[in-house]
C-alpha cells in the first residue's frame, strides 16, 4: 500500500508539487478552449484575435413551467427542503431557478464583496437573485469550472452546489457597479458582452466552518501520526512544511507539539459533518479543485448558521494542465472512509451522459475534450484509490451508513 507519511516520497511531492491556481500564485500557460492570450478589452484587441466567439443559445424549457421567486435571503430562514426526484439543492428544484437565471431582465447590480476575482450580485425581475462569475484573466475565475462542478455535483446525486447557468451580460450594464476596481481590466470583454457563470443565491447566508484541529482523524482509519503534514491548507505552506520534514523528519515538530496533537480528540460540531467533507475530498479531487482549503477555510462552507456544508466557489476547478497533481493526490491519500452511496455514484458515473448534459448548457464549450478525459483518469485513480483502502481496512471504509 501506498503511505504518504515520513518516508522519502515525501521529499518528491516536495520537488513536484504544482502551484495551486489561486490568490497567491501566478498564472501560468493554459491549453484550453477558454484560453486568452492577453485581457480582451473592447477598444484594444479584436475578441476574434484571441478566442472564438462563444455559441449561446436558449435554456431548453417545458411550455409547463413555473418560475416562482425564491424567499428572501436577508432573514437568515433556510427554507425547508421539499420532496422532489429532479435535480435540486437541499431540496430546491433547479429547473424554475435556471430558466429563471437564463431568462429573466437585470433590476439592479452591486460589485461583489469580498474574494479575489471580480463578480456581480444581480437582482432579476421576479426577485431572483444570482451572482455572476464572469470570464477573467485571473487564474483561479474560471467560469467554466463553476459549470462543469455544478453539473457532476448533480449526476453524483450530492445536491451541494447551488443551481446555476450560463449566461452573458452587456459589460455596459455590468461595469458601473464595478466602479473603480482595480481588477476591472481583468474582465474579459468580446463584442461589448462577458459570459460567465450566473450562480443562483444562497438563501439563510453562508459561512466559513470553523475547523477543530486533529479534524483529519475523522477521515482515517489507520491512525494519523502527530508529525504527517496536512494537505488540507495552502499548497505554498503544504509545500513548504514538507521541505521541513525533509531536512529535520519528525523532529520538524516538538516533541511538546506532537504530544499535544496526539491528545487531540475533537467532536464533530454536527453527526454528518465527517461524512460531508469526506465527500467534499472526494468531489474535489474530481474537479481538480486545489483552492479548497487554507486562507481561513473561506471556501470551505455552511448553509447557516451550524448548517450542512455546501460545495460552493468551485472556480479553480477543471484547470488544464496535469491530471493528477501531486497535491490532490496527497488530499486524497490523506483519505480512507467514505460514504458507501458516494463512491457508488461514482462507479455508475458515465463521461459520455456527462458530456451531453454539459451540451444543455446555453455557452458552448464548457469544457474541452483533454479536461473531460482528465476527469475519467482522476475518477479511475479515485476508485483506484478505494478499493485498495477496502483490501486493507474492510468493511471499516465505510464508515457512515
Amino acid at each position: 500500500m501506498r503511505r504518504w507519511f515520513l518516508a522519502g516520497g515525501l521529499s518528491l511531492l516536495a520537488a513536484c508539487v504544482e502551484p495551486a491556481r489561486s490568490a497567491d500564485v501566478a498564472p501560468e500557460g493554459q491549453n484550453s478552449p477558454h484560453a486568452v492570450d492577453q485581457v480582451v478589452r473592447e477598444k484594444s484587441v479584436e475578441p476574434s484575435a484571441v478566442a472564438p466567439a462563444p455559441v449561446v443559445t436558449a435554456l431548453p424549457r417545458r411550455a409547463d413551467d413555473e418560475v416562482a421567486a425564491p424567499p428572501d435571503d436577508d432573514d437568515g430562514v433556510i427554507p425547508a427542503p421539499s420532496v422532489t426526484t429532479g435535480d435540486h439543492f437541499f431540496g430546491e428544484p433547479d429547473e424554475p431557478i435556471r430558466q429563471a437565471l437564463a431568462s429573466k431582465n437585470i433590476v439592479s447590480v452591486e460589485k461583489g464583496r469580498g474574494g479575489r476575482s471580480l463578480g456581480f450580485k444581480i437582482v432579476l425581475e421576479g426577485g431572483h437573485k444570482g451572482y455572476f462569475k464572469g470570464e477573467q484573466i485571473f487564474s483561479a475565475a474560471n467560469w467554466f469550472g463553476e459549470l462543469a462542478a455544478y453539473h457532476l455535483d448533480r449526476m453524483l446525486g450530492l445536491n451541494r452546489v447551488p443551481a446555476m447557468v450560463s449566461r452573458q451580460f452587456a459589460w455596459a450594464q455590468l461595469e458601473p457597479a464595478a466602479g473603480a476596481d482595480w481588477r476591472k481590466p481583468e474582465m474579459i470583454v468580446r463584442n461589448g458582452m462577458v459570459r460567465g457563470a450566473f450562480v443562483s443565491w444562497v438563501t439563510g447566508g453562508v459561512r466559513p466552518l470553523v475547523q477543530q484541529e486533529g479534524w483529519e482523524r475523522w477521515m482515517r482509519v489507520k491512525y494519523w501520526p502527530t508529525s504527517l503534514v496536512s494537505p488540507f491548507q495552502r499548497p505554498a505552506v503544504w509545500a513548504a512544511e514538507l521541505a521541513q520534514v525533509r531536512r529535520l523528519g519528525e523532529e520538524w515538530r516538538s516533541k511538546e507539539d506532537r504530544a499535544r496533537m496526539r491528545a487531540l480528540r475533537p467532536e464533530p460540531d454536527r453527526p454528518d459533518r465527517p461524512s460531508e467533507l469526506s465527500d467534499l475530498i472526494v468531489f474535489d479531487y474530481l474537479i481538480r479543485n486545489l483552492d479548497r482549503w487554507g486562507g481561513g477555510n473561506a471556501n470551505v462552507l455552511i448553509r447557516g448558521e451550524h448548517g450542512p456544508l455546501i460545495f460552493l466557489d468551485n472556480a479553480a476547478g477543471f484547470e488544464p494542465g496535469e491530471p493528477r497533481p501531486s497535491l490532490m493526490e496527497a488530499r486524497l491519500h490523506a483519505l480512507q472512509r467514505f460514504r458507501r452511496s458516494t463512491i457508488a455514484a461514482v462507479k455508475a458515473f458515465d463521461i459520455k451522459k456527462y458530456e451531453t448534459r454539459l451540451g444543455t448548457e446555453p455557452i458552448q464549450p464548457v469544457l474541452a475534450q483533454s479536461q473531460l478525459d482528465a476527469l475519467e483518469i482522476r475518477r479511475k485513480a479515485l476508485l483506484s484509490w478505494v478499493a485498495e483502502q477496502e483490501r486493507g481496512y474492510g468493511e471499516a471504509i465505510w464508515a457512515w451508513e
